[in-house]
């Protein structure tokens, strides 16, 4: 069984050279958005990327230990290292930190857009419209 590695280029790797929040951006110049709005984007965009690559730890460890619980040949020492795992190494810790910081900033940015901005569709993933 092995521990958990984590490839820290990973995140440049999954967005490309273009803007993930291009069209935010866009939307909040045409609503009068200033330079404070386009460094909260920004910081918005760290947020996102912070909780993805947390998130992605989590799954890595959640992957390691269904298959170290699943495989009959892992011994007591492999369960017990997956077991001792912590802080930034499962990721945890560092996804709610992020969670939360992105919900701020959302709720920041939901505040400078103007009413009815980008359509009306709820995108809260289980929601019947």
């Amino acid at each position: 069984m092995t521990l958990i590695a984590v490839d820290e280029t990973a995140r440049a790797g999954r967005r490309g050279p273009e803007d993930g929040l291009a069209s935010l951006r866009r939307r909040l110049a045409r609503s009068g958005g200033s330079a404070a709005e386009a460094v909260l984007v920004d910081f918005l965009e760290d947020d996102l990327g912070e909780a993805e690559d947390a998130l992605e730890r989590v799954a890595l460890f959640l992957t390691s230990a269904a298959a170290g619980l699943r495989d009959p040949a892992t011994a007591r020492e492999g369960l017990l290292a997956l077991a001792r795992q912590e802080g930034s190494a499962l990721g945890a810790e560092d996804l709610a930190r992020a969670l939360e910081s992105l919900r701020r900033r959302m709720a920041q940015i939901a505040s400078r857009l103007p009413a009815g901005a980008g359509g009306a569709r709820d995108p809260s993933p289980g929601r019947a419209g």
